[in-house]
């Protein structure tokens, strides 16, 4: 996995959730953790839907008779 993928979905968040993620009020805080994460698992997807159109292309064909 990309882990650059990663980083520029952390810093491409909005600056609510970047910011919001330090705070000590929990629902806010809960709130920008589940944003990030959002913005993570689409990078993420990403990465897998990527990786898996590679290994289709690259996969053995069989021969059909």
């Amino acid at each position: 996995m990309d882990t650059q993928r990663i980083e520029a979905a952390i810093l491409d968040a909005p600056a609510w959730a970047q910011i919001g993620i330090t705070m000590d009020h929990e629902r806010v805080r809960a709130s920008a953790a589940h944003e990030l994460a959002l913005r993570i698992a689409d990078a993420i997807q990403g990465c897998v839907q990527v990786d898996l159109q590679i290994r289709e292309k690259n996969a053995p064909r069989t021969p059909s008779y």
